[in-house]
């Protein structure tokens, strides 16, 4: 089946990206990530938290936030009532490196069209996609199997490397299908977030190790330590992780030695900050995600949640000053239908006011 065969079976919708004039740090944001479906029947009524519906891509110009697009999986590639949202996401000029838990994708931008789509019976809460060197295959972080894995869109694994040293393969069941249904948590180790160091070598962070270690090499290997850990972001000489209890913790790329830990806060003490996910920096802003706390199990293993504390913030983009790390500024992305923030992209170079369509 070619792209456009298996684009028109996508439920998927576009919508025109709203633009601002100004230029300023934050005129054009892409924030990546998911919107909660509606309650499948009475039972879910009295709950909170119905789960992940669909993939979005938010829209923030100028500071407002709109919807960019929807993504639905492909049929086959998810189970009944499987959570469908998109991951965490890479912006390379004018190409959207996207993944949901259980597909890769690449869109072009502004218009959103399915470039490029894969699949495979061995994924599994596929975290994160970046780019190769070879436009035909792409690197992702597979969090149910412990693995990263270098996949061609022609449907081929070129290599895997366990985060753990194994070999990942080897416990892979050749006849399963691992995408339809298949909860293989906990995970020991949750690879979750790619990233490339200045000399080229491929990362990855591993959030129940609270680490980030180079994808081949387990002996090079930073400590973030101060919770589990998601992002890898490379600025200068340093990179920079989120905790999920609301820290960002900068790595010196050379010793590879913690340099900076910087605690965030929000604009309210009685409320909880939020799962944070996604970071990036923009002049001499700091954008950091966000994504609203649920009333679930999930939340009562949550060690870093203050007693007392019950309210949650909205999913939201919060902005620091990154030489004080004060918070300058939030915007909520909830009335834009993101309901979990993964990625968050500056996208001035592409969303332009003459390339984008008005509604």
């Amino acid at each position: 089946m070619n792209v456009d065969d298996q684009q028109k079976r996508r439920q998927t919708t576009s919508v025109a990206a709203s633009t601002g004039g100004s230029g300023s740090d934050r005129s054009q944001l892409l924030v990546v990530g998911g919107q909660q479906r509606n309650p499948a029947g009475m039972r879910e009524l009295d709950q909170q938290w119905y789960g992940y519906g669909q993939g979005v891509v938010i829209n923030v110009a100028d500071g407002v936030p709109s919807l960019a697009h929807t993504y639905r999986s492909a049929p086959g590639t998810c189970g009944p009532g499987d959570p469908e949202l998109l991951k965490s996401s890479t912006l390379v000029g004018d190409r959207l490196y996207a993944c949901t838990q259980t597909e890769a994708m690449v869109f072009s931008l502004p218009d959103f069209a399915l470039l490029k789509h894969v699949s495979h019976p061995v994924l599994n809460d596929l975290h994160h996609i970046v780019p190769s060197d070879d436009e035909d295959t792409v690197f992702l972080a597979v969090s149910g199997q412990d693995m990263v894995m270098e996949l061609g869109f022609d449907g081929e694994i070129r290599s895997c490397w366990g985060v753990d040293g194994s070999d990942p393969l080897s416990r892979i069941e050749p006849s399963r299908d691992y995408r339809l249904n298949t909860r293989l948590k906990p995970h020991r180790f949750h690879p979750n977030y790619l990233f490339y160091m200045p000399d080229g070598a491929l990362w990855v962070t591993r959030f129940e190790k609270r680490d980030a270690v180079q994808v081949g090499d387990l002996t090079r290997r930073i400590d973030v330590a101060q919770e589990r850990c998601h992002d890898g972001v490379v600025d200068g000489d340093r990179v920079y992780f989120t905790t999920v209890d609301g820290h960002v913790v900068a790595a010196d790329v050379d010793s590879l030695d913690v340099v900076g830990r910087h605690k965030l806060a929000g604009k309210r003490d009685d409320t909880l900050l939020g799962w944070c996910r996604g970071l990036t920096f923009i002049g001499d802003h700091a954008l950091v995600g966000f994504s609203r706390i649920r009333h679930t199990k999930v939340r009562g293993a949550l060690s870093w949640v203050r007693n007392g504390l019950s309210a949650s913030e909205p999913t939201r983009l919060a902005v620091y000053d990154r030489s004080s790390w004060k918070l300058v500024d939030e915007i909520d992305l909830e009335p834009a239908g993101c309901n979990a923030i993964f990625t968050i992209a500056d996208s001035s170079d592409v969303f332009k006011p003459e390339l984008v369509a008005t509604p």
